[in-house]
């Protein structure tokens, strides 16, 4: 499985879902710097950079506006390249995060992170299951690709 943009590859992608992503803050760094109301405010705030090819200086706050995608550049001290420390640095206050709901829906609920500028969502992320190419795919792939999706399909209506 796949969660993002596809590269060019030699893999036939089976698409299954998109991830919504919430911009997200903790408590304690809401209290330190407060909660931008605006994307104007996003000047004086940070955000966790999340990068695969870490070294990146321009950190972007990404969200969607009127259907298109749109990006403002913001400070950032932290760049990351792992899910799990992404989330541990919004967690542990080191800014701001736009993370997949499905990964921080709890967070929030539990009040361990606060929601930041919900009306400006990034992008949802494509969720591919990728295969080799095959002219017939193996019965067993087959099941089981059928299997998730409707896993995915009922997750969704829930």
């Amino acid at each position: 499985m796949r969660v993002g943009e596809l590269d060019d590859c030699s893999l036939i992608a089976r698409p299954l879902t998109q991830y919504r992503s919430l911009n997200c803050v903790s408590p304690n760094y809401a209290e330190a710097y407060g909660i931008p109301q605006t994307l104007t405010e996003l000047a004086n705030h940070k955000l966790i950079e999340y990068s695969h090819t870490l070294g990146n200086l321009d950190a972007q706050f990404e969200y969607m506006e009127d259907g298109k995608v749109k990006q403002q550049s913001m400070p950032s001290n932290l760049a990351v390249n792992g899910t799990d420390a992404y989330l541990d640095a919004c967690l542990s206050g080191l800014g701001i995060a736009q993370i997949p709901a499905i990964g921080v829906e709890s967070f929030i609920e539990n009040g361990l992170l606060l929601p930041v500028l919900p009306q400006f969502e990034a992008e949802p992320m494509p969720v591919s299951l990728l295969y080799p190419s095959r002219r017939q795919p193996p019965k067993r792939l087959v099941v089981f690709m059928d299997w998730l999706q409707s896993i995915v399909i009922k997750t969704n209506r829930e």
